[in-house]
């Protein structure tokens, strides 16, 4: 058995360091940048993208972002910091409402500028079908202020060469019997860097709700 001790060199730059606590780090370059540390038998670390089977792309995990669990006085609620190497976006919602009519749709942004038209698709639940082009569209245009709904939107990454994305999801209301569904399409200039609910009119108020994102 080769025991490794701590300020091992392997040239090139290579430093392996070893400590009583069972950590064992890996270093590398001029400046001794720490590439991976392996804490004993319960996990490992990795600083930068990590490739498994020499492939080209990265394996990046399913993140979780912050959740919203006070949505109330606002007209928009924003979820950015999605990384540019997201493939899928997952939306969820719970009994979110407004207190007005408008219909609640999903926007995305390239940028942090948000795309507020060109979008392809409908929402529908049991008694009818609305088509959206600002956005996508949660249920259909007949809108109480009592609605309280509930759901996810999954995001998928067609094409990165056109930054173009399909959406597909479920919602359904706890205030009624009601359930629905959403799908369709859009194309941004960029790379997605964030989403925001808001409504078609753009002046309804978010009254109660909690909202969050994950990306993978």
């Amino acid at each position: 058995m080769t025991t490794i001790t701590a300020g091992t060199s392997l040239g090139s730059g290579l430093v392996y360091d070893s400590d009583t606590t069972g950590n064992l780090v890996i270093k590398t370059g001029d400046s001794a940048t720490i590439a991976a540390t392996f804490h004993g038998n319960s996990a490992t670390t990795f600083n930068g993208s990590v490739y498994i089977g020499g492939g080209a792309t990265p394996v990046n995990p399913l993140t979780l972002g912050t959740a919203n669990t006070s949505v109330s006085g606002g007209t928009v609620i924003v979820h950015g910091s999605i990384p540019t190497w997201a493939r899928r976006v997952t939306i969820m919602y719970s009994a979110l409402s407004t207190n007005g009519i408008s219909p609640i749709v999903i926007q995305l942004a390239t940028g942090g500028t948000f795309k507020t038209s060109g979008y392809l698709g409908a929402a529908a639940v049991i008694e009818g079908a609305t088509g959206y082009t600002v956005g996508f569209g949660i249920g259909n245009s007949n809108v109480s202020s009592t609605d309280s709904q509930h759901g996810s939107l999954t995001l998928n990454l067609l094409d990165p060469a056109t930054n173009t994305w399909i959406a597909g999801g479920t919602a359904a209301r706890s205030d009624g019997v009601e359930a629905g569904l959403t799908s369709g399409a859009v194309s941004l200039t960029g790379a997605l860097d964030s989403i925001r609910f808001t409504t078609i009119g753009g002046t309804d108020l978010f009254d109660v709700g909690m909202t969050n994102i994950m990306w993978e």
